[in-house]
């Protein structure tokens, strides 16, 4: 339990969200690892973070914080969509499809016409 009060992080998550909005990274990253530290169990900043990560390039912070969201959610599909995500900007196309498998959401749907498109 976090001994921040749940107003102040939602105050951050909003100036968060409004950062990535922004594509203001580097600010995104520092309010959402705050969110994170604060309230490890809070799904939307662990998953946002994994994002600024992987819009960063920060490819190996990304596979942490992704690797962290998914102990915590493990059934979570956004958990799996950015596994596929980070595998993608990995270029392991074959994990990428492997976490697509079975979600059922636009954007995976997305994902998996991109890898169909671009399959060599």
């Amino acid at each position: 339990m976090s001994v921040v009060p749940e107003d102040a992080l939602a105050a951050v998550r909003w100036l968060a969200d409004g950062a990535l909005r922004g594509r203001r990274w580097e600010l995104a990253h520092d309010l959402l690892l705050g969110c994170v530290t604060a309230a490890p169990d809070d799904r939307w900043a662990t998953l946002a973070l994994a994002r600024v990560a992987i819009a960063r390039g920060d490819l190996r912070f990304a596979e942490e914080v992704v690797r962290f969201a998914r102990q915590r959610h493990p059934a979570d599909p956004a958990a799996r969509l950015l596994e596929a995500r980070l595998a993608l900007a990995r270029g392991d196309r074959a994990t990428a499809h492997a976490c697509l498998q079975g979600l059922g959401s636009a954007t995976a749907r997305a994902l998996r016409d991109r890898l169909r498109a671009t399959a060599p």
